[in-house]
């Protein structure tokens, strides 16, 4: 008799597997430095100033890797929750990451072994168990860290983890940021759906920034603090010493190309912020104002250009970081990396730049002008298939890596 188990088991023996997509990349002129396997699902990447590589992956283990060969020099035991996010200390001694079960730990880089666990919980009610939140943020101060879980923000010192102050926000934080280095009247940032708290060395709040929006991302320069929001809006504040009494914040932009909030990022010069989206978008900061014929206003040098220059790419830009380049002024590399993981570089600040906008032309004043800028290289992970990426870092000024969630990290260098 032809059972109902048999009819399945043909059915899937004549099943034609699924065709792979391939990316879509036009050049594909990226030199490959490595390709490393963590043997299992990719979580997270971080990277020391000494070029140290920290891989997180779903099985709770992270690994150390070389950031120049790609060997593997310590591998941690396997922990309860795989992290959500990490970050190494400045002198590249310990990394700090945080997991779902509301714990931050530090490990020391030289044998990934874990030195402290911290639960980041609110201290329990009388007959009442202690509520647990996802540690999901995470920065790395002079000698300490702090983590975020829900509202409760923790301060702890590094090595020791002894707690050294505590924070309850109004609302769940969003992202936290590091001050710029030389900033004296605040240590970090900590945005949640009320606004910005700026919050100094021994935790008391130096000043609270506000925001009608739930914002999601921070990225911050020694004038300027940027916060995204989820429907894409960018807002700017001049933490140079101009901030409104209110808190509110100097600017409001959009670019009007699909920026969906999720990743923001400043050049190291400050002259550029690049958003993530269905095109990478970048805020300029430089007062170049190159001549467009919809233009409403020109930032002055040092203020942000309204004018956002998009990435010509049709592929949802989910990462975007600058290259640590300290003085490449208009050839300061961006990369992105979208949905078929494809790495791809550009130089939004130089020229060329097609002149451009949304609206209808036959009403110029009511016009939404961009200035696109156009790719410089790029490649597609080794396999030539589209697999999807879980996280971008830059490595040194010319190698960039991506990080993709079924384990592969890959790094290529830029050719000039």
């Amino acid at each position: 008799m032809f059972t109902v188990k048999e009819a399945f088991r043909t059915h899937a023996s004549t099943a034609v597997a699924p065709t792979k997509k391939k990316a879509a990349v036009r050049k594909d002129d990226l030199e490959v430095v490595f390709k490393v396997n963590v043997g299992a699902g990719l979580c997270c990447l971080a990277t020391s100033p000494s070029g140290l590589l920290a891989a997180a992956t779903a099985e709770g283990v992270v690994l150390l890797i070389d950031g120049v060969s790609g060997s593997t020099r310590a591998r941690s035991e396997e922990m309860e929750e795989p992290p959500n996010a990490m970050t190494f200390t400045s002198d590249s001694q310990f990394l700090i990451s945080c997991a779902d079960d509301g714990c931050a730990r530090v490990l020391a880089a030289a044998s990934a072994k874990v030195l402290i666990e911290h639960s980041v919980a609110e201290e329990p009610v009388d007959g009442k168990r202690p509520r647990c939140y996802a540690a999901d943020h995470v920065v790395a101060l002079d000698g300490a860290f702090v983590a975020a879980a829900g509202r409760l923000l923790h301060g702890c010192g590094v090595p020791d983890g002894q707690l050294e102050h505590e924070i309850l926000a109004d609302s769940p934080i969003r992202a936290l940021s590091v001050a710029s280095p030389g900033t004296v009247s605040w240590a970090y940032a900590a945005a949640h759906k009320g606004g910005v708290l700026l919050v100094d060395r021994r935790g008391d709040v130096a000043r609270k920034l506000t925001s009608d929006r739930p914002l999601k991302s921070l990225a911050v320069t020694a004038a300027w603090l940027a916060a995204s929001a989820f429907d894409g809006v960018l807002e700017l504040w001049d933490i140079s010493g101009v901030v409104g009494q209110s808190g509110e914040a100097n600017h409001r932009l959009q670019t009007y190309c699909g920026s969906d909030g999720e990743v923001i990022h400043f050049s190291v010069d400050g002259g550029g912020l690049a958003m993530s989206g269905a095109r990478a978008a970048v805020i300029d900061f430089t007062g170049s104002n190159p001549p467009h014929p919809y233009r409403k206003g020109a930032g002055a040098p040092g203020q942000p250009d309204p004018l956002p220059r998009v990435c010509m790419d049709d592929n949802h830009v989910q990462y975007a970081a600058w290259a640590p380049h300290l003085e490449r002024g208009d050839k300061t590399t961006l990369a992105t990396v979208g949905k078929d993981g494809a790495v791809r570089t550009w130089q939004p600040r130089g020229l060329p730049l097609r002149k451009g906008g949304k609206g209808d032309p036959s009403r110029p004043q009511q016009m939404n002008p961009q200035l696109y800028t156009f790719l410089k290289h790029d490649a597609a992970h080794p396999s030539g298939d589209a697999l999807p990426a879980c996280t971008l870092v830059w490595l040194g000024e010319d190698v960039v890596a991506v990080g993709y969630s079924a384990g592969d990290i890959v790094a290529w260098r830029l050719i000039d």
